[in-house]
């Protein structure tokens, strides 16, 4: 009688057991998945950091860029915090200079972009002629009173969305003699308390060319860019908005390959100045992924 007692007793400490662990391990592989994502997360982001900080706040290895040798240590200012030099973004995009190896070791695998956020009015001149065989791109012409846009292309569609604020002025729109929009394209002007904000949404078809003229009654120094996007959706393809100078108000390079969603990532945002011919507000994105 005792033995058989002492066997049930054994049989149901065993089952406890079991559906403890049981309970245990379904528990533990639940979490694991979850901590082993915030790890590579966290580890993104500590790159991430990492990465803003060598591009935004050290100018780099200055004969490395010069010569455009074995770069070792990437950094894209003039020698002031987050005050970008463009000619050095423009020089690792040609470069190929796709990863980060402030040693000989070290790779990271980034992408770095940034969008400009205001413009200030200035003298441009305005083209006499316009190219007759261009890509897709936008160009921004400034007068002190004036900012005329120009959109078009040869050999793709695209479609052309943009908001601007322009603050203590009343802006009046007008299609420029050559250029002038379709049905379709249309500008929307809305008055602000302390401003006008104009949107544009434009449908560019080959062969297009759209412009138009915003005139301000009493000039802003300086215009603000809520929003800026000319794509072809279809093709997920980007295309550049320049200012008249030929510097560009987005642009992204770094390392290539597919980001997708079961890769971890960390993206951080800093705000700064694109230095070219002028300094131009732009806000940077460094992203970092594992």
């Amino acid at each position: 009688m005792k033995k058989g007692q002492n066997t049930v007793e054994f049989i149901i400490v065993l089952l406890f057991f079991m559906i403890v662990t049981i309970v245990l391990i379904t528990s533990y592989l639940k979490i694991f998945p979850s901590e082993i994502t915030k790890v590579k997360e966290h580890t993104a982001c500590s790159q991430a950091e990492t990465l803003a900080i060598q591009l935004l706040e050290f100018p780099g290895n200055s004969t490395n860029w010069d010569t455009s040798g074995n770069l070792n240590e990437l950094g894209l200012t003039t020698g002031t915090k987050r005050e970008i030099n463009y000619d050095k973004i423009q020089s690792a995009k040609s470069s190929g200079y796709y990863n980060i190896t402030t040693d000989a070791k070290l790779t990271i695998p980034f992408r770095m972009s940034y969008s400009a956020y205001a413009i200030n009015l200035t003298n441009d001149s305005v083209p006499t002629s316009l190219p007759d065989n261009y890509n897709a791109r936008v160009f921004l012409v400034r007068e002190p009173n004036s900012l005329i846009i120009y959109a078009g292309s040869n050999n793709a569609t695209a479609e052309l969305s943009m908001k601007f604020f322009f603050p203590e002025a009343t802006v009046t729109t007008k299609d420029c003699s050559t250029g002038a929009l379709e049905i379709g394209d249309t500008n929307t002007t809305v008055t602000k308390t302390n401003g006008d904000e104009v949107e544009l949404i434009w449908a560019t078809t080959q062969g297009d060319l759209d412009c138009i003229n915003l005139t301000m009654n009493s000039p802003s120094q300086i215009v603000f860019i809520k929003r800026l996007s000319f794509i072809n959706s279809a093709l997920g393809k980007t295309f550049p908005v320049y200012l008249n100078n030929q510097t560009k108000l987005q642009d992204e390079f770094g390392s290539s390959g597919y980001r997708d969603k079961d890769k971890s990532f960390c993206e951080l945002e800093r705000v700064g100045l694109i230095i070219d011919e002028e300094a131009i507000p732009a806000k940077f994105k460094v992203i970092s992924w594992r």
